[in-house]
């Protein structure tokens, strides 16, 4: 089950449009970083191919083609974020820890940190299998509460299974920007305090299968 986006870029409102701009502000030089890091890999095994030295270069490459792999995947889950229509029907395995560590390095950026639990439980039960855009409002949710933090601040966010459904828990309250563009979704809910944020999705946004009881509450 792909999410239903919210309106197409020109029908989009003002605020939402300001808070996708400001997450993808965060979230691309993390992934430039990962390519350029890979480049240099690359332009290293080039220059021991050239030289004759093959057999040294392949646990590199192993290791670059599946991080390649990894970014290419989330330059996707980027542009659907950004109402693209690219990558629709590609799910991933590993979308969850992926998104995860992408998440992670885009709040550093900001100068917080992230605390994401639940996720390797969640792995273990049911491995979710993310659909694009579903990962973007993922990674989108943790940014924007951790942004809405004092310079420093720690956020920590849970993926859980409640009642049949997945379930994020922020301890930040998320600005009416992104609350308006996450509440957009069909099917979700979202319920804020002074002090935290919480959205519900349903079932088959994260997972090809429900968890067993001892995965959530």
């Amino acid at each position: 089950m792909e999410p239903e986006a919210r309106p197409q870029p020109g029908d989009c409102v003002p605020s939402a449009a300001r808070a996708l701009d400001a997450a993808a502000r965060a979230l691309l030089p993390v992934l430039l970083h990962r390519v350029n890091n890979a480049t240099q890999v690359l332009v290293g095994i080039d220059e021991l191919l050239r030289s004759g030295r093959a057999a040294e270069f392949s646990p590199d490459l192993a290791r670059i083609s599946g991080d390649v792999h990894e970014v290419g995947w989330l330059f996707g889950v980027l542009a659907a974020g950004l109402d693209a229509d690219t990558l629709v029907e590609r799910v991933e395995r590993d979308g969850l820890a992926s998104v995860a560590r992408w998440a992670t390095l885009a709040v550093r950026r900001v100068e917080r940190e992230l605390e994401l639990v639940g996720a390797a439980e969640l792995l273990l039960a049911a491995p979710p299998r993310l659909a694009p855009r579903a990962a973007f409002a993922l990674a989108f949710a943790c940014i924007r509460a951790a942004e809405a933090l004092p310079s420093g601040g720690s956020l920590r966010a849970e993926v859980a299974w409640h009642g049949g459904r997945w379930e994020l828990a922020l301890d930040a309250r998320l600005d009416d920007d992104a609350a308006e563009w996450l509440d957009a979704f069909e099917g979700t809910e979202l319920a804020r305090t002074s002090a935290t944020t919480t959205w519900r999705v349903p079932a088959p946004w994260f997972a090809t299968r429900e968890p067993s009881a001892g995965a959530g509450s």
